[in-house]
């Protein structure tokens, strides 16, 4: 198996990956931003509720 990738990487500092996160985040519009954020809270809501049909009463 060619190990490119690996021979070719470099460990990335959090400081680099703040900073390219931070970038890509500013790269999105409002609604972007919003439509992220939805999809968040409607996959916390769905996780949240699976939780609460398994949990024993």
């Amino acid at each position: 198996m060619d190990n490119k990738f690996e021979k070719n990487s470099k460990p990335v500092t959090m400081e680099e990956m703040v900073s390219l996160h931070d970038e890509w985040w500013n790269s999105l519009s409002d609604k972007d931003k919003e439509k992220l954020f939805q999809e968040q809270k409607e996959a916390e809501d769905y996780f949240y509720n699976i939780k609460q049909q398994d949990s024993p009463k």
